[in-house]
Protein backbone atom coordinates (compact mmCIF):
# COMPACT_ATOMS: atom_id res chain seq x y z
CA UNK A 1 0.00 0.00 0.00
CA UNK A 2 1.83 3.45 -1.21
CA UNK A 3 2.04 5.99 1.76
CA UNK A 4 0.19 9.19 1.99
CA UNK A 5 3.77 10.68 1.28
CA UNK A 6 4.24 8.72 -2.03
CA UNK A 7 0.61 9.33 -2.94
CA UNK A 8 1.01 13.34 -2.50
CA UNK A 9 4.25 12.97 -4.32
CA UNK A 10 2.47 11.51 -7.31
CA UNK A 11 0.23 13.63 -7.56
CA UNK A 12 2.00 17.09 -7.22
CA UNK A 13 4.26 15.55 -10.26
CA UNK A 14 1.03 16.03 -12.13
CA UNK A 15 1.96 19.43 -13.41
CA UNK A 16 4.65 18.08 -15.63
CA UNK A 17 2.58 15.65 -17.73
CA UNK A 18 1.75 18.31 -19.62
CA UNK A 19 3.84 21.32 -19.05
CA UNK A 20 2.86 23.46 -22.04
CA UNK A 21 -0.42 22.94 -22.02
CA UNK A 22 0.12 23.90 -17.70
CA UNK A 23 1.89 26.76 -19.15
CA UNK A 24 -0.29 27.94 -21.29
CA UNK A 25 -3.58 27.97 -19.02
CA UNK A 26 -2.06 29.21 -16.07
CA UNK A 27 -2.83 33.02 -15.07
CA UNK A 28 -0.61 35.05 -14.34
CA UNK A 29 0.16 36.98 -10.61
CA UNK A 30 -1.15 40.29 -10.37
CA UNK A 31 1.87 43.24 -10.98
CA UNK A 32 1.34 44.32 -7.49
CA UNK A 33 2.47 40.74 -5.91
CA UNK A 34 5.93 41.72 -7.09
CA UNK A 35 6.02 45.46 -5.63
CA UNK A 36 4.99 43.48 -2.13
CA UNK A 37 7.93 40.92 -2.56
CA UNK A 38 10.21 43.99 -3.00
CA UNK A 39 8.50 45.68 0.12
CA UNK A 40 8.18 42.83 2.40
CA UNK A 41 11.56 41.20 1.63
CA UNK A 42 13.92 43.75 0.25
CA UNK A 43 14.05 42.35 -2.58
CA UNK A 44 16.83 43.90 -4.60
CA UNK A 45 19.60 43.66 -7.15
CA UNK A 46 21.58 40.56 -6.61
CA UNK A 47 19.57 39.24 -3.48
CA UNK A 48 19.44 36.20 -3.76
CA UNK A 49 16.10 33.86 -3.30
CA UNK A 50 15.17 30.45 -3.20
CA UNK A 51 12.04 29.43 -4.62
CA UNK A 52 10.67 26.13 -4.29
CA UNK A 53 8.19 24.41 -6.83
CA UNK A 54 8.80 27.13 -9.63
CA UNK A 55 7.18 25.19 -12.29
CA UNK A 56 7.94 26.83 -15.65
CA UNK A 57 9.14 29.58 -14.03
CA UNK A 58 6.06 32.50 -14.13
CA UNK A 59 6.98 33.87 -11.01
CA UNK A 60 10.69 33.27 -11.57
CA UNK A 61 10.94 35.65 -13.94
CA UNK A 62 9.63 38.27 -12.61
CA UNK A 63 11.75 37.37 -9.89
CA UNK A 64 15.15 37.86 -12.20
CA UNK A 65 13.78 41.27 -13.48
CA UNK A 66 14.05 42.62 -10.45
CA UNK A 67 17.36 41.75 -10.32
CA UNK A 68 16.86 38.56 -8.19
CA UNK A 69 19.83 35.68 -8.07
CA UNK A 70 17.56 32.47 -8.33
CA UNK A 71 18.30 28.84 -7.43
CA UNK A 72 14.84 27.34 -7.79
CA UNK A 73 13.53 23.78 -7.05
CA UNK A 74 12.00 22.02 -8.98
CA UNK A 75 10.20 18.16 -8.81
CA UNK A 76 9.09 17.59 -12.13
CA UNK A 77 12.13 16.95 -15.46
CA UNK A 78 9.88 18.37 -17.93
CA UNK A 79 9.43 21.55 -15.59
CA UNK A 80 12.66 21.79 -14.72
CA UNK A 81 13.72 22.16 -18.73
CA UNK A 82 11.27 24.35 -19.84
CA UNK A 83 12.48 26.63 -16.81
CA UNK A 84 16.11 26.67 -17.66
CA UNK A 85 15.11 27.40 -21.29
CA UNK A 86 12.74 30.01 -20.68
CA UNK A 87 15.64 31.96 -18.95
CA UNK A 88 19.18 30.83 -20.75
CA UNK A 89 21.84 33.20 -19.63
CA UNK A 90 20.01 34.71 -16.49
CA UNK A 91 21.07 34.28 -12.93
CA UNK A 92 19.05 31.35 -12.72
CA UNK A 93 20.05 27.68 -10.98
CA UNK A 94 17.96 25.11 -11.22
CA UNK A 95 18.05 21.97 -8.49
CA UNK A 96 15.75 18.78 -10.09
CA UNK A 97 14.56 17.21 -6.78
CA UNK A 98 11.99 17.26 -4.35
CA UNK A 99 12.83 20.14 -1.49
CA UNK A 100 12.58 17.54 1.40
CA UNK A 101 15.21 15.42 -0.56
CA UNK A 102 17.34 18.52 -0.09
CA UNK A 103 19.40 19.72 3.06
CA UNK A 104 18.72 23.38 3.04
CA UNK A 105 22.57 23.74 4.31
CA UNK A 106 23.36 23.03 0.74
CA UNK A 107 21.94 26.52 0.15
CA UNK A 108 23.53 28.70 3.38
CA UNK A 109 26.15 30.47 1.08
CA UNK A 110 23.44 31.11 -1.79
CA UNK A 111 20.49 32.12 -0.49
CA UNK A 112 20.12 35.32 1.71
CA UNK A 113 16.18 35.51 2.30
CA UNK A 114 14.09 31.72 1.28
CA UNK A 115 11.29 33.01 0.17
CA UNK A 116 8.92 30.34 -1.76
CA UNK A 117 6.97 31.86 -4.26
CA UNK A 118 5.29 29.51 -6.01
CA UNK A 119 2.93 28.17 -3.17
CA UNK A 120 2.79 31.41 -1.02
CA UNK A 121 2.14 34.19 -3.95
CA UNK A 122 -1.23 33.72 -4.60
CA UNK A 123 -2.28 33.79 -1.40
CA UNK A 124 -0.88 37.33 -0.98
CA UNK A 125 -3.41 39.91 -2.06
CA UNK A 126 -2.86 43.58 -2.65
CA UNK A 127 -3.83 45.61 0.06
CA UNK A 128 -3.41 43.16 2.97
CA UNK A 129 0.33 43.12 3.68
Amino acid sequence: MESPFEAHRARRDLFGNDAANYEDGRPGYPDEIYGIVQRVTGLQQGTRVLEIGPGTGQATGRLLDLGATVTAVELNTELAARLETHHVGRDLTVVLDALEALALEVFDDRVERPYITSIYLAQIEPGTE
